[in-house]
C-alpha cells in the first residue's frame, strides 16, 4: 500500500499537483516510529491568571527585595508577576492524548510592584529625585521600566513624597508612609490566610502566632532592612523558647538512691590459682589416700 501511494503521489506530481518532495520523503518513514515533535511544538506548563494575557507582556530579570538577586518577572504596562518554578525529578503531564515531556510547572503568581520599588526609594531616601533617577541598576537595568506601570505609578504616592519643582515631577521615600502600607498589607494578608489558608488552629486561636505567621510570608516581599524596621512597627513577637522542664524531686531523690544502691562497693573475688596438667596428674592419683601429716597427728583414746 505504500509503494502504491507513493507511486501515485509520483504520478500527480508529473501531472502538476502540488506534492512536493516533503511529502514524497514522509511517507518513507515507518507508520509504527511516531514522527519526532518538532522545536516550535515543544510544549510547556504554565499557570496563571486570564488576565495576565489580557495585554503585550515580557519577561525580564529584576532584583528580588528579599533575596537581592535576579528573579523573573513577567511585566507589562497594568501587571507584574513573579514568575516560579516547580521542579520535580521524573515528571511528565498529560495533555488531551498527548504527553509533555517537560513536567516542569511554571506559576505566575501576582507581585506589587510597589515591593519591587521600595528598596530604590529607601536607598534614594537622602534627597528628591526624578523616577528615572531613583529607579537605576547597572546589573538589573530592567527596573527602569517600573515607571512605565500604572499600577506602581498609581500606588507610589504610598510609600514617597510627591513634588513639583521646575516642571518636573520628584519623589522621596517617605518611612511614614511606608510602613502604614505596610501595616495595611499586613492586615489584608491576614484576613486572607485565616480565610483561605486552612491554617491549623494553633496558629489561628493564637493572635500572637497569627500575627508572626502572617509577617513571614509579608517579609518574603520586603529587604532585609525594612523588614526589621516594619516588625518592630506592627510588635511582631518572638516565638518563645521552650524552656526545660525541672525534674520532680521525687524522683531525683529515687534515682540518686538507686545509684548509691548500685556503687556500694562488693568484696573482691578470691581467684583461684590455676594448675598445671601436672598438678592435676598428681591430684587424680592421691584419690583415697592419707596425706604424710596424718601419720604424725595426735591419736584419739
Amino acid at each position: 500500500r505504500m509503494a502504491r501511494t507513493r507511486k501515485a503521489a509520483a504520478e500527480k506530481k508529473e501531472e502538476g499537483s502540488d506534492v512536493d518532495d516533503t511529502t514524497l520523503d514522509g511517507m518513507d518513514e515507518s507508520p509504527e516510529m511516531p514522527p519526532k515533535p518538532a522545536e516550535s511544538m515543544q510544549r510547556k506548563m504554565l499557570i496563571a491568571r486570564a488576565s495576565c494575557f489580557s495585554s503585550v507582556t515580557s519577561l525580564y530579570t529584576l532584583r528580588h527585595p528579599r533575596l537581592n538577586s535576579g528573579s523573573l518577572f513577567q511585566l507589562s504596562n497594568t501587571s507584574c508577576d513573579e514568575l516560579f518554578l516547580l521542579e520535580d525529578e521524573f515528571r511528565c503531564l498529560f495533555s488531551g492524548d498527548t504527553v509533555i515531556s517537560d513536567g516542569r510547572a511554571r506559576i505566575l503568581s501576582p507581585f506589587n510592584p510597589l515591593f519591587l520599588v521600595l528598596p530604590y526609594l529607601e536607598k534614594k531616601k537622602a534627597r528628591y529625585e526624578q523616577l528615572e533617577e531613583i529607579l537605576v541598576d547597572d546589573e538589573y537595568p530592567a527596573i527602569e521600566r517600573m515607571a512605565e506601570n500604572e499600577q506602581m505609578m498609581r500606588e507610589i504616592e504610598k510609600v514617597a513624597d510627591k513634588t513639583d519643582a521646575c516642571d518636573e515631577v520628584l519623589y522621596k521615600f517617605s518611612e511614614k508612609k511606608a510602613l502604614e502600607w505596610i501595616r495595611g498589607r499586613f492586615e489584608l494578608l491576614k484576613k486572607a490566610l485565616i480565610a483561605h489558608a486552612k491554617l491549623h488552629d494553633s496558629i489561628t486561636k493564637d493572635d500572637e502566632a497569627l500575627a508572626r505567621y502572617t509577617f513571614g510570608v509579608l517579609s518574603d516581599h520586603l529587604s532585609a532592612s525594612l523588614a526589621a524596621v516594619a516588625k518592630e512597627h506592627l510588635q511582631i513577637k518572638d516565638a518563645p523558647v521552650a524552656e526545660a522542664a525541672p525534674e520532680p524531686l521525687g524522683m531525683k531523690r529515687k534515682l540518686d538512691d538507686d545509684e548509691n544502691l548500685f556503687s556500694i562497693e562488693k568484696p573482691p573475688v578470691k581467684k583461684t590459682p590455676t594448675q598445671s596438667v601436672t598438678q592435676k596428674k598428681l591430684q587424680q592419683a592421691s584419690k583415697g589416700t592419707k596425706s604424710l601429716a596424718s601419720f604424725f597427728g595426735k591419736k584419739a583414746n
